[in-house]
């Protein structure tokens, strides 16, 4: 049922890459990677709603996650800025890129929130991780556009709070948290110093030979 909901989820059956998913997923004989697909399908639905797309069919059984999605973002009246859903970012400043989910808005923010739609079944013990993730986001230099292979400036958004969308799968239910991405630094230079540290090529050198001096047989040998 995940792999038809990833089905159900194209807007065409010709999306490159994805129908070879689903197909090399249905040769799987465990179904290890099933939650991981459902997610990924609802994923796509809202991407795909969020994105301005009409009469998107969503099976019965997940129409319930879907409305729950939509219905939480109406009732605190958070919106997707346009054209900024799953956008590629880029962040020269330490070398990363990586997909956001939306850019999002609300009539009191003074600026657009970088936000992140999670399907598992719990993202609070996540949240560290979550806020680096954001930050890096937030501080983003670039957004690049695969059509036409560019890089263009990054809108200016709210770089202290990130907002994450929590829609676990089946459970037709959605909740919002605010991120404190701000705090999310320190996790960003732990990672960072990581990388670097795995980086260095002086950590070690091969071994010098080493040779013993010689002593002449007539002079004594010091003690």
């Amino acid at each position: 049922e995940d792999l038809f909901a990833m089905a159900a989820s194209l807007a065409s059956p010709n999306e490159k890459g994805t129908i070879d998913q689903i197909v090399d997923a249905a040769y799987e004989v465990a179904a290890s990677s099933s939650g991981a697909n459902l997610g990924t399908a609802l994923h796509r639905f809202a991407e795909r709603i969020d994105d301005g797309e009409k009469d998107v069919e969503v099976p019965a059984k997940w129409r319930a996650d879907v409305a729950a999605y939509l219905d939480t973002m109406r009732k605190y009246h958070v919106e997707v800025l346009d054209s900024f859903t799953e956008r590629i970012l880029v962040n020269k400043t330490i070398d990363v890129a990586g997909t956001c989910d939306r850019f999002l808005t609300r009539p009191d923010w003074s600026k657009p929130r970088v936000g992140d739609l999670k399907t598992g079944k719990n993202v609070v013990e996540k949240m560290d991780e979550i806020a680096g993730q954001l930050d890096i986001y937030a501080n983003a230099t670039h957004w690049y556009d695969p059509v036409t292979k560019t890089l263009h400036e990054m809108p200016d958004v709210d770089k202290e709070v990130g907002i994450v969308m929590h829609l676990p799968v089946g459970r037709s239910m959605c909740t919002l948290y605010e991120v404190n991405i701000a705090a999310g630094w320190e996790a960003v230079q732990r990672e960072i110093a990581n990388r670097d540290y795995r980086k260095r090529k002086d950590l070690c050198v091969p071994l010098s030979a080493w040779e013993q001096a010689s002593t002449k047989p007539d002079e004594p040998v010091a003690d």
